[in-house]
């Protein structure tokens, strides 16, 4: 880790329409330093891995690919191609996603060469739908964040953020198990110390997949579902460590069933699983009015 460099990871599955965007996004960097590109694919069943073998063999000095034979999930996928950084600060991207600016790494490495107290430095990223609609994400984002902004909420996007690899990061056994794996990674990255930047500037291009969701109130609960059982690890990951923002879990974890318990309690048609979940919130919240509970 002598040399100044930077190992960007590229997670893909079945991202064939899309691969060629991104590690070209990658390739156009304009930097003085080394940048690594490790592609992991995750056993697509498209051509991705065919688009992926012939950037392979034009730049082997600067791609890494791991093909794998059979389907291991996102997490273990990331880890897979993460374990093999060595390079001073490692970039993220998604296949599905790229880069528009060509001194993105350049921009964002600067910051962080002079600035050592900063751990991370991400920049906006502009949102674009299949409709071909595009929205700026980050409007009002502040400058300067850290571990307890990253509690409260998620707010950066994969493709945006530089961090520095100066340890090896140890992923507990509820990694595995969390859907909100961003945030998961951005808190085991900021836990022990260090800033977070901000460059007001869009450098990349997230690709916002249609999900079918048209009733934004079950999407809604549904995050908030995602929510209680990511802030129930944390809280115990934090107590475990005794760690300082143990607190600050416990009041989102609070805060996220107070908010389920309201959303469940007005939804009109509710399930056998809202009703048992609403039960269930109701002692832990200690709100007892049961002839209330049910009434809608």
């Amino acid at each position: 880790m002598n040399e100044l460099s930077v190992d960007v990871l590229m997670m893909t599955y079945n991202h064939e329409a899309y691969i060629q965007e991104a590690i070209e996004g990658v390739l156009n960097q304009k930097t003085n330093f080394k940048v690594r590109l490790i592609i992991g694919n995750d056993c697509s069943t498209d051509k991705t891995i065919q688009v992926c073998q012939k950037y392979t063999k034009q730049y082997p000095n600067q791609i890494e690919l791991v093909h794998q034979e059979v389907n291991i999930g996102h997490h273990k996928n990331f880890i897979e191609i993460y374990q093999r950084t060595n390079a001073t600060y490692i970039a993220l991207c998604e296949g599905d996603d790229y880069w528009t600016d060509s001194h993105k790494l350049q921009k964002q490495v600067d910051f962080l060469e002079s600035n050592q107290d900063y751990v991370i430095c991400f920049h906006a990223i502009d949102e674009l739908s299949e409709d071909g609609t595009i929205k700026r994400s980050n409007v009002k984002q502040k400058p300067t964040t850290d571990l307890k902004d990253l509690i409260k909420g998620w707010y950066m996007n994969t493709a945006t953020y530089v961090f520095r690899n100066n340890r090896r990061i140890e992923f507990p056994q509820w990694f595995f198990e969390v859907k909100a794996t961003d945030l998961c990674f951005h808190i085991l990255i900021a836990e022990e110390r260090g800033s977070i930047f901000f460059i007001d500037e869009v450098m990349a291009v997230y690709r916002r997949h249609a999900g079918g969701v048209t009733d934004e109130k079950a999407n809604y609960i549904y995050h908030l579902r995602k929510n209680i059982h990511f802030y129930s690890f944390l809280r115990d990951y934090l107590q475990n460590k005794n760690h300082s923002q143990i607190n600050l879990a416990k009041t989102c974890l609070k805060e996220a069933r107070i908010n389920l318990f309201y959303q469940i309690r007005y939804k009109k048609r509710k399930t056998i699983s809202d009703l048992i979940e609403l039960l269930k919130l109701t002692f832990i919240l200690k709100k007892f009015n049961v002839l209330k509970l049910f009434s809608r």
